[in-house]
């Protein structure tokens, strides 16, 4: 979000001595609806979704206040279209090794660079500007991926001022988004390309954080040894019973359609 070494140095000295993380963190729940934070942990200081950090500086995140038409293809994660081919591949690939190397800079160097986030319309720029990088997915079952989703993002508006966006819009749009990047998932991550490629599944992740972290160390980064600094279990977490949380059918998404149209990638995922 602020991509200038100068001032990661120079905040902590300055506004951090008496602007601490906890107040940052307060700051910004009182700019959020009480929702989101039943969906996301929300820390500016912790790992969180790069890409959208990105696109939020170009104004894409107006796309979904445009309607469905505009957004399933600026909110589209899993592809470029012409109009926007440049940003989404040569300007991100720039942005991210800038980012990349003040961030090792700033580190002390030797380190690895990890980036998270929903990149697929970049993925193969990233694959060539950086050979011998490693790229990680989690699979979800589309249908729990889907409500999860646009129940979040209805949660998540936007633009405060503009408030949230019309459930028909989510529902039309991220039906034709989520499809679209399942599918270049399997696609990009089971091509034979000399890429390295990991790929867990997310109930592992969750019901078993030590053997999927074991799994990702192996294959990532051919280490048997998990960080002594990793955590074994999820920190204590509902994940249920949220105030706002619309079922598929309630949403108008045929199910069973979505999952048909699905069935190779369903599959692949298990």
């Amino acid at each position: 979000m602020f991509p200038y070494l100068w001032l990661w140095k120079l905040a902590p000295k300055t506004l951090g001595r008496f602007l601490t993380p906890d107040k940052v963190r307060e700051m910004i729940a009182t700019t959020m609806p009480k929702e989101l934070w039943e969906r996301h942990e929300a820390d500016p200081f912790g790992a969180d979704t790069f890409d959208g950090a990105f696109l939020t500086s170009h104004l894409n995140r107006f796309s979904l206040n445009l309607g469905p038409e505009v957004a399933k293809d600026d909110f589209n994660f899993a592809v470029a279209t012409p109009h926007d081919t440049h940003l989404k591949k040569d300007v991100f690939v720039q942005f991210v090794d800038r980012i990349a190397r003040k961030t090792i800079l700033h580190a002390g160097g030797a380190k690895r660079f990890y980036l998270k986030g929903h990149f697929l319309f970049g993925a193969q720029a990233l694959h060539e500007f950086y050979g011998d990088a490693t790229f990680l997915t989690v699979v979800r079952e589309p249908a729990s991926r889907l409500k999860s989703g646009i129940n979040y993002m209805r949660v998540n508006p936007p633009d405060p001022v503009l408030g949230p966006v019309p459930w028909a819009w989510l529902t039309e749009t991220l039906l034709h988004t989520e499809t679209d990047y399942s599918k270049r998932e399997q696609d990009w991550f089971t091509r034979e390309s000399g890429t390295q490629r990991c790929v867990i599944k997310f109930t592992d992740f969750v019901n078993d954080l030590e053997g999927t972290l074991q799994k990702v160390y192996r294959e990532c980064f051919g280490d048997n040894e998990v960080g002594s600094h990793l955590p074994k279990e999820h920190p204590p977490r509902e994940r249920k019973h949220y105030t706002v949380n619309r079922s598929l059918t309630e949403l108008g998404v045929d199910e069973a359609k979505l999952q048909e149209g699905l069935q190779d990638y369903l599959a692949w995922c298990e």
